[in-house]
């Protein structure tokens, strides 16, 4: 089963601009070599103070926060509030099945 770790930022639009153009950087060193865990970058729609940075992978054992994700929460913490969470996959997908 998958697990997804979602963390939530809420920051002032200056601080999330500068954030997005650092970025793609900082995540670049993040993503696994096997390619078993994916990272994902989201704004809402309708506010631009808001940032969602899910890291989508395989578990392995106990669901649990992941080294990338407590190191990258930290980092998030100077830009604004920051929630981190780590979700379970429950039911497989049609895909996952295949």
């Amino acid at each position: 089963m998958q697990e997804l770790e979602i963390i939530q930022l809420l920051a002032s639009r200056d601080k999330i601009k500068r954030l997005l153009e650092d970025l793609p950087e900082i995540l670049d060193n993040f993503q696994d070599i096997d390619g078993k865990k994916e990272i994902r970058v989201y704004s809402r729609d309708t506010f631009d103070t808001d940032l969602l940075i899910c890291l989508r992978r395989e578990r392995n054992g106990q669901p649990d926060k992941s080294r990338e994700g407590l190191l990258l929460a930290e980092y998030l913490r100077d830009f604004g509030m920051v929630e981190h969470q780590v979700w379970e996959q429950k039911l497989p997908s049609k895909k996952d099945e295949k």
